[in-house]
């Protein structure tokens, strides 16, 4: 029954923290473009941290 629960390997916040990490690299760590990048807030981009 466990297995029917188990996360995937690839879920969304995993999917969202690599995106970020690439973004805020290539933003030079500014939360604020990276939001206007993606469409989200900067408090968005800062919970899926």
């Amino acid at each position: 029954m466990a297995e029917l629960f188990a996360r995937p390997e690839t879920s969304k916040a995993g999917q969202h923290s690599t995106n970020l990490a690439e973004l805020l690299r290539a933003y030079q760590g500014k939360r604020r473009r990276v939001g206007d990048a993606l469409g989200i807030s900067e408090q968005t981009a800062y919970r899926w941290l």
